[in-house]
C-alpha cells in the first residue's frame, strides 16, 4: 500500500514539473516574440527615419531658399517625425494589447491543458490503480478511493496558484515595460540627435549668417541716408539763415530811415498835448481867480466873526506831484481825456485812481460832467466810488468845491446792499470822515465848511 502511494505521488510530481516547464517555455517564447516584434518595428522605424533624413538632406542641399524658409521646412519635417513616432507608439500599444490577448489565450489554453492532463492523469491513475488493485483487498480500495480526489484537488489548486502568480507577477510587468521603454527611448534619442546634428544646426547657423548680413546692410544703408539728409539739412539751414540775415538788414535800414519821422511825430503829439493842458490850466486859473474874487466880496460883507478869524483859505487848483515827471502826467491825463471822450467813464477813473495821483483824479473829475455821471442810474461802479471817496478826501484844500460836489454825489450813490461796498464801507467812510473833520478844525471859516459839515453828517448816517 505504501509503495502504491509513493508511486502515485512520484507520477503526479513528474506530471506537474513537465507542465510547469511547458508554461515557462511558453512565457519565455512570448517575451522573445515581443522583443523580436519590437526590434522589427524599430528597424522599420530606423529605416523610415533614414529614408526621411535622406529626403530632407536632398531637399536642403538642392534648395536655394534663405535660412528662415529652410528652418520652417525643417521644423515641418520634425513635426512629421514626431507624428510618426506617436503612430509607432500607438502600434506598440496595439502590440501590447495583442500580447495581453495572447497571454489570456495561453491562460485559457493552459487551463484546458490542465483540465486534459488532470483528466488523463485521473484516467491513467484509475486504470493503473484498477489493474494494480484488482488483487488487493477491499480496505486498500476504499483507502485509495478516499485519497484520490483529495490529491487531485490539491494538485489542481497548486497549478492554478502557480499560473496566477506567474501571470500577475511584477517581474513580468516590469520586464515588458522596461523592454518597450528602452526601445522607444533609443529610437527617439537616435533619431533626434542625428537629425539635429545633421540638419538643424547647419540650417540655424546659415540663417544666423543671413540675418547678420541683412542687419549690417540695413545699418549701412540707414547711415548713408542719414549722411545725405544731414547734407541737405545743412544746405537748407544755410539758405534760411542767409535769407533771415538779409531780411534783418533790410528791417534795420528801414528802422534807421524811420527814426527821424518818429521823432517828428512824437514832438508834434507832445506839442498838441501840452497846448491842450495849458489851455485847461488857463481856464482853471481864470475860474480860481473868479472864485477868489467872489469869496473876498462875500467875506467883506460877512459879520464881525469873519474879521476875527485868522485866515480864510482860497481853493486853488490841485498842484502836480513834484516827484513825478510832468511829461508822464501829461501823457496820462491825455489818455484819461481820450477815454472820457470815448464814453469809457469807469476805465478813465480807474486809470486815474490806480495811478495814485490826485492831479490825474481831478483831471478826470474836470473832464466828466457830474450831472450826467451821477444821474440815475449812476454810471460809476461801486469800487470806483469807494476809491474816489478815499482819494478825494485826502486833500480838501485844493479844488474844494469840485471835490465837495463829487463827495456828495458819491456818498448818495453808495449801495450798502452790495457785497463789495458792505465789506469796505465802514473803513472808507471812517477815513473820509476823519479827513473832513481835520479839514474843518484847520479851516473853520472856510467857504465850503457848511458843505463839508453836511458831508460829515451823511457819512455818520451811513455808518449808523
Amino acid at each position: 500500500m505504501n509503495c502504491l502511494k509513493l508511486e502515485h505521488t512520484n507520477l503526479m510530481r513528474s506530471k506537474s514539473l513537465d507542465f510547469l516547464n511547458i508554461l515557462h517555455n511558453g512565457s519565455h517564447n512570448s517575451v522573445k516574440t515581443f522583443h523580436k516584434l519590437t526590434n522589427k518595428e524599430y528597424k522599420g522605424i530606423n529605416s523610415i527615419d533614414t529614408l526621411a533624413e535622406e529626403e530632407d538632406h536632398s531637399v536642403l542641399t538642392d534648395s536655394s531658399m534663405e535660412g528662415s524658409s529652410r528652418s520652417n521646412e525643417y521644423l515641418h519635417t520634425l513635426e512629421q517625425k514626431i507624428e510618426k513616432l506617436s503612430d509607432y507608439l500607438l502600434d506598440q500599444e496595439k502590440i501590447l494589447t495583442d500580447i495581453k490577448t495572447e497571454l489570456k489565450l495561453n491562460n485559457s489554453f493552459y487551463n484546458l491543458a490542465l483540465a486534459g492532463i488532470s483528466t488523463d492523469l485521473a484516467e491513467n491513475c484509475d486504470t493503473e490503480d484498477c489493474n494494480r488493485l484488482e488483487n488487493s483487498d477491499d480496505r486498500a480500495k476504499n483507502l485509495l478511493c478516499a485519497l484520490k480526489p483529495k490529491d487531485m484537488q490539491r494538485l489542481e489548486r497548486d497549478i492554478k496558484e502557480v499560473l496566477s502568480k506567474f501571470l500577475q507577477s511584477d517581474d513580468l510587468k516590469e520586464q515588458l515595460v522596461s523592454a518597450t521603454q528602452q526601445c522607444v527611448q533609443e529610437a527617439i534619442r537616435s533619431s533626434l540627435s542625428d537629425s539635429l546634428s545633421a540638419h538643424y544646426l547647419p540650417t540655424l547657423e546659415r540663417s544666423q549668417r543671413h540675418l547678420l548680413d541683412h542687419v549690417t546692410n540695413v545699418i549701412r544703408e540707414s547711415f548713408r541716408e542719414l549722411e545725405d539728409n544731414t547734407k541737405l539739412l545743412s544746405i537748407s539751414v544755410h539758405r534760411r539763415t542767409k535769407n533771415l540775415r538779409r531780411t534783418l538788414q533790410e528791417h534795420q535800414s528801414l528802422l534807421e530811415e524811420a527814426d527821424g519821422k518818429l521823432l517828428r511825430d512824437l514832438k508834434r503829439a507832445l506839442q498838441e498835448i501840452l497846448q491842450e493842458e495849458l489851455r485847461l490850466w488857463r481856464e482853471n486859473l481864470f475860474d480860481v481867480l473868479f472864485t477868489q474874487s467872489r469869496a473876498q466880496h462875500v467875506s467883506n460883507e460877512d459879520d464881525v466873526s469873519s474879521t476875527t478869524s485868522s485866515f480864510v483859505p482860497s481853493s486853488p487848483p490841485q498842484p502836480p506831484d513834484p516827484k513825478k515827471s510832468i511829461i508822464d502826467q501829461l501823457l496820462k491825463s491825455a489818455e484819461i481825456h481820450n477815454l472820457m471822450r470815448a464814453g469809457e467813464v469807469n476805465s478813465s477813473f480807474e486809470r486815474a485812481l490806480n495811478a495814485a495821483d490826485l492831479t490825474l483824479v481831478m483831471a478826470a473829475c474836470r473832464a466828466a460832467e457830474p450831472a450826467r455821471l451821477f444821474a440815475p442810474p449812476c454810471r460809476l461802479r461801486q469800487p470806483v466810488l469807494l476809491s474816489l471817496l478815499q482819494q478825494l478826501a485826502t486833500d480838501m484844500v485844493h479844488d474844494t468845491q469840485l471835490k465837495c460836489r463829487y463827495l456828495e454825489d458819491a456818498i448818495i450813490n453808495l449801495n450798502p446792499c452790495d457785497t463789495v461796498t458792505r465789506s469796505h464801507l465802514p473803513i472808507v467812510v471812517k477815513e473820509v470822515r476823519g479827513h473832513l473833520t481835520k479839514f474843518l478844525t484847520d479851516y473853520p471859516n472856510h467857504v465850503a465848511s457848511r458843505r463839508v459839515t453836511l458831508i460829515i453828517m451823511a457819512a455818520n448816517n451811513l455808518l449808523s
